[in-house]
This record gives C-alpha cells, sequence and structure tokens, in this order.
C-alpha cells in the first residue's frame, strides 16, 4: 500500500487542481497541456560535506544567467557564489559585509550595468549590485517588492510590473473558496502565473496549474517532493531542494512548455473582479489578522524553546483566534516557519515569516498584508 500513496495522493492533487481551475470535475485538466519536466535535474549543486564550497548553508535564491551560469544567495553565509553552466565553483563575494549584516530574506535579478552583466541582491528595502567578477559596486535604499499579497493571493517573484499584470489576471481567476482558504502564485521570468496545489503530503510530487498573464489557464505541471522553484525560465526551473537531513541544494531542471488555452477569453465571469470589498470591514479584518499572527509568533517561540523546533500544525499551538480567522502554517522546522493568516468573508489575508523559512523581501518576524 506504501508504494500506491504517492500515486493516490497525486490522483487527489489533480482533483484539487480541477476545482482550481473552476471545473466541478476533471474535465478541464484533459484541455489541459502537460508542462514536463526532466526526469531528473540536469545540474545539482550542493553536498553534505566535503569541498565547502559547495557546502549550501541556506541557499535563499538562486537565478541562473544569460551564459548559462548559477549564482546562489547562500544566507547562513552572507555571501554570494558563482558557479559555470556544468555548476563548478567559480568564485564568491567572500561574506561581503552589506551582505552578512542583512536580517531579512533577499532574492537575486539580473542587472545591466554599464561595465556589463552583473547581478543584485534585493530585500525588503535595500538593493546591493554586484559586477560580473562579483564586487560589490553599489549599495541602494530601493529595491522593488520581492512579493505581495492580493487579496488572499501570495504572489511570489516577477517585477513590479508583471506583478501589477499578476494582480489584473488574479481577479479573472476562480475565487479561493472557503475550503482552500488561500492561494500561492510564483510568476516565472515571463510574466506567468504558477497556481501551487497543495497537496496532503509534503513527500509527494507537488501538482502546479500555470496562467498565462491574461488569467487563461495554459498549462498543468508538476515538480519534485521538496523542491521549491527560485526561478523559472523558459525552458528551465532553477530551486532549492532540501534532502533527508535538511541539507540545501540548488537543482535545474529542463522546462518543456506545451501551452493550449483551456479556458475562454472572457475569464472574468468566474473571477472576482466584479466583487466589491467593504473597506471598513477590510480594515477591520486587517487588524485582526496581524494581532492573530503577532500572537502566535510569541506561541511560536515558547514551543521552540520546550521542543528546538517550531510547530508545523496549529493544533500544536494553544491560541484562541478571533472570530472568521484562520491560519495555515506553510512550512516549519529547526530553523524557522511561516504562515498566512485570512479571512474568506472579507477577502483579506496577511503573512509572517521567521528564520530559514523567510520570504524574500519580508522583514524577519513582521507582519505583511495587502
Amino acid at each position: 500500500m506504501r508504494f500506491l500513496w504517492p500515486l493516490l495522493g497525486l490522483g487527489a492533487g489533480w482533483w484539487l487542481m480541477a476545482q482550481c481551475a473552476g471545473e466541478s470535475d476533471a474535465s478541464t485538466l484533459s484541455r489541459v497541456a502537460q508542462w514536463r519536466l526532466s526526469q531528473q535535474p540536469v545540474l545539482d549543486i550542493g553536498v553534505a560535506s566535503g569541498d565547502p564550497v559547495y557546502e549550501l548553508t541556506d541557499a535563499a535564491s538562486s537565478l541562473r544567467l544569460d551564459d548559462g551560469g548559477i549564482v546562489i544567495a547562500d544566507i547562513g553565509i552572507g555571501e554570494l557564489r558563482y558557479f559555470d553552466a556544468a555548476g563548478r565553483f567559480q568564485f564568491s563575494t567572500q561574506g561581503d559585509v552589506s551582505m552578512a549584516r542583512t536580517v531579512h530574506r533577499g532574492r537575486l535579478r539580473s542587472a545591466h550595468e554599464q561595465a556589463g552583466d552583473g547581478v543584485a541582491f534585493e530585500g525588503a528595502d535595500h538593493r546591493l549590485v554586484f559586477d560580473a567578477r562579483g564586487n560589490l559596486v553599489r549599495e541602494e535604499k530601493r529595491a522593488e517588492p520581492a512579493s505581495r499579497i492580493h487579496g488572499r493571493t501570495l504572489v511570489l517573484g516577477g517585477s513590479a510590473e508583471t506583478q501589477a499584470n499578476a494582480v489584473r489576471a488574479i481577479d479573472l481567476l476562480p475565487a479561493v473558496d472557503s475550503a482552500t482558504g488561500y492561494r500561492v502564485v510564483r510568476l516565472d521570468e515571463v510574466g506567468y502565473l504558477w497556481a501551487e496545489v497543495r497537496v496532503a503530503d509534503s513527500r509527494m510530487r507537488r501538482p502546479w496549474l500555470v496562467y498565462d498573464p491574461r488569467g487563461r489557464l495554459v498549462g498543468r505541471a508538476t515538480t519534485p517532493a521538496l523542491f521549491e522553484p527560485q526561478h523559472i525560465g523558459r525552458d528551465f526551473i532553477l530551486g532549492r531542494w532540501r534532502d533527508g537531513h535538511g541539507i540545501d541544494h540548488v537543482q535545474m531542471y529542463e522546462l518543456e512548455r506545451e501551452e493550449r488555452i483551456a479556458t475562454p477569453d472572457d475569464t472574468a465571469s468566474t473571477g472576482i473582479a466584479g466583487r466589491r470589498r467593504d473597506a471598513v470591514r477590510h480594515r477591520s479584518a486587517v487588524m485582526a489578522l496581524r494581532h492573530s499572527l503577532q500572537h502566535l509568533a510569541l506561541l511560536q517561540e515558547n514551543h521552540w524553546a520546550r521542543t528546538m523546533s517550531y510547530a508545523t500544525e496549529m493544533s500544536a499551538i494553544d491560541i484562541e483566534l478571533p472570530r472568521g480567522v484562520r491560519i495555515s502554517i506553510l512550512s516549519a522546522g529547526v530553523g524557522g516557519w511561516r504562515a498566512l493568516a485570512y479571512i474568506h468573508d472579507a477577502d483579506a489575508m496577511c503573512g509572517i515569516a521567521v528564520g530559514r523559512e523567510g520570504i524574500a523581501g519580508w522583514r524577519e518576524g513582521e507582519v505583511v498584508c495587502e
């Protein structure tokens, strides 16, 4: 039976995908193209022990360069590491002081400079720009948002422009129902929305529904268990995978796209664009959500003090929530946790993240809302 469990779980995931697609059965999925990943990663950087340049302590962000090289931001030691297209180490920023003192998460983005192509590491309110040799060029007190919350949808990645387009597209998607509670969307480098479908067990492969910037369902995909996409390109997915011992690896898979529009152009009829939100009620809901997450943060620290790990389920936390407030712990472990709190009727959501489970652009331990 244990061999059937992953298959049954994946089947349940596809059923949930049909619900997310706005259908009461799986008929929509028969019209959606399957976007395929390579069976095995074409690149794997990370070891449990050995050459220290390949030991990753906290690979919070990774980026594929135009020449195929890979840059990894290792927050644990505060440096960028550069690898060639084959995954061979080239050089590092060697624990740059500016990056080492950054206490919140960030993400890597390409930075095109007059002196040549470089990379930028962007956090909640800062931007560190490095040249092609990993030298710090400048530090700026600004950064494009690495994530945002819209209604009950958490949008990860993208630029200010693609995030704005994503918000318009989200208003055309099927509304998040009360049972699902919230939606997590990742943006790829061409502005497509990858909507994550939750599975019952993190050891299962993770299904995704892919929407174009007009909110039309154009594809579906599955990624390996425990794999977190960080850079989704036209023909690859790069991200972090943690093995059974919690060791970070940065892996890359080839991606084969096959777009096939499975929803009509008038998707606004199934979305939430026409919904009017009570501003006063929404503000009151956000206040309740902030208070609930701040209370949860205190209880999580108490839980860690007793067990040396953060709680992975709300059932392990003795907390009384205000009426209508629901909290979902997205992930948690010894080194950190992240959670979303939402109120269905008010279409409001806030989030919080701590430690290794931080979200790029969020200050550690601070509540983030729409």
